[in-house]
């Protein structure tokens, strides 16, 4: 699985250098050619790129954030990466993405105030059950529809699309704005897992640990991608 966010350094854009790369199409070479993140976060590090991004990466086994600013030195952040002191994180086996970097070793970028909002409330909302107990898909889902701060808030009146999807079952739940964008009915996730292709579900044992990701969409808000990996407070 690899989803793109823009992740700008809030400077002009220079004019892309000669044999730069599109993003958008080695992505979809990524996913053709390769079956693991390690695999795909190589290929993707060896490319040159006229924009800042970062790229969710996940496999069955792993899950990281691909941060590549332009011109500068990528890094594969992983659950426990250390993240610059304003952009705290401290969840075990778990990893968020916005549309900026938080690593410490990437440039300092988190300068919109939604970004730096949705990565705490993302923090503060990823605290399940004392003793452990694994994420489920509601839990997700509530998170994906908070409406907390209602002009920065995961779920708003931007919103399109929101997702929450287990490889570890294959099951996979779609929220799409109506054609109206109405969002004074209550959102619903609506599973289509049939969707999916079986294959590889049927041949592939998959972990015992849950992998869950799910994803927020919104016009001009840019996107927000979470994943967790086993949930534990």
């Amino acid at each position: 699985y690899l989803a793109h966010l823009d992740s700008p350094l809030g400077i002009r854009y220079s004019q892309p250098a000669a044999g730069a790369h599109s993003i958008v199409f080695d992505l979809r070479k990524t996913l053709e050619n390769e079956a693991t993140v390690g695999a795909a976060a190589e290929f993707l590090m060896a490319q040159q790129f006229p924009f800042s991004h970062n790229v969710l990466m996940a496999d069955r086994d792993e899950i990281r954030v691909l941060e590549q600013p332009d011109g500068k030195a990528s890094h594969l952040r992983t659950p426990g990466t250390p993240t610059r002191p304003e952009m705290a994180w401290g969840k075990k086996d778990q990893i968020a993405v916005v549309n900026c970097f938080v690593s410490e070793a990437s440039p300092s970028n988190c300068i919109e105030s939604k970004d730096i909002y949705r990565w705490q409330r993302f923090r503060e909302l990823a605290v399940f059950e004392p003793g452990g107990r694994t994420a489920q898909i509601d839990d997700l889902t509530r998170i994906m529809f908070d409406t907390a701060n209602r002009y920065q808030a995961i779920f708003n009146a931007k919103t399109l699309q929101s997702m929450v999807f287990s490889p570890k079952d294959g099951r996979l739940f779609l929220y799409a704005a109506p054609i109206s964008n109405n969002k004074n009915e209550k959102p619903v996730m609506t599973d289509v897992s049939h969707l999916l292709p079986k294959a590889d579900m049927e041949n592939d044992s998959y972990r015992s640990e849950i992998l869950l990701l799910w994803s927020v969409v919104g016009v001009l808000a840019g996107v927000v991608l979470w994943v967790v990996l086993k949930g534990r407070k």
